[in-house]
C-alpha cells in the first residue's frame, strides 16, 4: 500500500501553515490549525460559505457541488469550496 502524501498549505493572510494528507479537505487541515474559515453547514457542501481561492493548479478539479453554490464570476476567478477541495501540492 502506497503512504498518503502530506501537503502544506499556508493559509493567508496570517501566515498559518498546516498539513493535509492527499484526500483530506482544505477545511479540514483548516480546521485542525485553528484557522478561522467560514462552517455553517459543518463542512457538508451545503451552505457554499467557506470561500477559499488560490492557485488553480494546487487544487483537485471543480466538483459539481462548487459549480452549484458558487457563481460564475467567482468560479473564473478562482473561488473555491474549503469543504469541497483537496491540496495536490503545497499552497497558498
Amino acid at each position: 500500500m502506497q503512504p498518503k502524501k502530506k501537503h502544506t498549505i499556508t493559509f493567508l493572510p496570517s501566515g498559518v501553515a498546516a498539513s493535509a494528507w492527499e484526500g483530506e479537505t482544505i477545511s479540514t487541515a483548516a480546521a485542525r490549525a485553528d484557522v478561522p474559515l467560514a462552517r455553517y453547514c459543518g463542512g457538508a457542501g451545503q451552505c457554499g460559505k467557506c470561500c477559499i481561492n488560490g492557485i488553480k493548479e494546487s487544487f483537485t478539479p471543480i466538483t459539481e457541488t462548487e459549480k452549484r453554490l458558487l457563481t460564475q464570476p467567482d468560479i473564473s476567478e478562482g473561488v473555491r469550496l474549503a469543504c469541497c477541495t483537496y491540496a495536490i501540492r503545497d499552497c497558498e
